[in-house]
């Protein structure tokens, strides 16, 4: 049996889109909540990529063109 997935704290950020984003490291999930189409999960998110998409300063963009093309995104309930 698999262990269940816990969603991580979502941490709230200032951009245009996205409304907050999560990672659990141990899973290598990242969570993105946008304000207006929902929560996503991506798989196999490095922490890597999870660092730099918190630490750019322009998270729409970062996401766009380093998530959002190479991660399959799965919309949450």
């Amino acid at each position: 049996m698999s262990a269940k997935l816990i969603q991580p704290e979502m941490k709230p950020i200032s951009s245009p889109a996205i409304q907050s984003i999560g990672y659990d490291k141990d899973h290598e999930i990242l969570y993105v909540q946008f304000h207006e189409s929902g929560l996503y999960r991506y798989h196999n998110v490095s922490p890597k990529v999870y660092d730099e998409l918190m630490s750019d300063r322009h998270h729409t963009r970062y996401y766009d063109e380093n998530i959002r093309a190479k991660y399959k995104g799965e919309k949450m309930d």
